[in-house]
């Protein structure tokens, strides 16, 4: 412990955060929709030839809150561009509302 205690010593301090005000980042007010928003039945989804996740059954509502949990490889992000429309099911049937619009940010900065 000292000598970690040492080492934090030595290290130069971090400058403060400088605020930019020219960025601004704000969510629009959504449109009302009725429910249900999206609907995937027997959905399989995936890569090439391969599907990733199958048999899906969800329904999403206006008043839903989400969140994908899990670990790596277990088709979070392969969902989440399924119910953005970045692919396509595979298998089985979704239909979205006609006046739903899906903002997406990937993890990815790349991307």
């Amino acid at each position: 412990a000292q000598s970690r205690a040492k080492m934090l010593a030595k290290m130069q301090p971090i400058t403060a955060l400088i605020e930019d005000p020219t960025l601004s980042f704000d969510f629009p007010d959504p449109d009302e929709l009725r429910p249900p928003l999206i609907t995937l039945d027997l959905a399989a989804v995936g890569y090439g030839d391969t599907p990733i996740l199958q048999r899906l059954n969800l329904r999403i509502d206006p008043d839903d809150r989400i969140a994908l949990l899990g670990r790596n490889g277990n088709g979070k992000t392969t969902l989440a561009r399924l119910l953005a429309a970045q692919l396509a099911p595979m298998a089985g049937a979704k239909h979205a509302s006609g006046k739903l619009r899906i903002g997406y940010f990937t993890q990815y900065q790349v991307e």
